[in-house]
C-alpha cells in the first residue's frame, strides 16, 4: 500500500493539487509577423554595421618587429579573418536571426490558416449536432 510518502516531493504533487487549471495559449498571427519584422530590421542593421565597420576593426602594426607583427596579425585574425573570427560569428548570428524570422512568419501563416479552418469547421456544425 502506498503511504503517500512520495507526494512530499512538490514535483510529484503538481498534478494532484486542487484547483490546478490548464492554461490556453493564444497565438495571434499578426503579432508574430510584427515580431518577425522587428527581428529582421535588427538583423539588417547588425549586418550592415559589421560589414561597414569591418576595416575599422583591423589595427595597423605599431612597429615592424616580429613581436608586434605577430601580435597584430593574431589580433586582426581574431576579429576579422577566418571562420571563428568575431565578425564571422556575428554574421552567423545574423543568419540565425533570419532563420528565426522565417520560422516566425511560417508559424504566423500556419496559425492563421488553422484558425480560419477551425472557424469554418465550427460554422458547418449545426447547433443541435454537438
Amino acid at each position: 500500500m502506498n503511504s503517500g510518502a512520495g507526494l512530499a516531493d512538490p514535483a510529484l504533487r503538481m498534478g494532484t493539487q486542487p484547483g490546478a487549471v490548464s492554461t490556453e495559449l493564444r497565438v495571434e498571427p499578426e503579432k508574430l509577423t510584427r515580431v518577425a519584422d522587428v527581428i529582421e530590421q535588427q538583423a539588417d542593421s547588425l549586418e550592415r554595421t559589421v560589414r561597414d565597420e569591418l576595416e575599422a576593426l583591423q589595427i595597423a602594426e605599431p612597429a615592424f618587429d616580429l613581436t608586434s607583427r605577430t601580435a597584430v596579425r593574431g589580433w586582426n585574425a581574431l576579429l576579422t579573418a577566418g571562420t571563428d573570427s568575431y565578425s564571422d560569428r556575428v554574421l552567423r548570428y545574423v543568419v540565425e536571426l533570419r532563420q528565426l524570422v522565417e520560422r516566425l512568419r511560417a508559424a504566423a501563416i500556419q496559425y492563421g490558416t488553422t484558425e480560419r479552418a477551425t472557424a469554418a469547421d465550427l460554422g458547418r456544425i449545426a447547433p443541435g449536432d454537438r
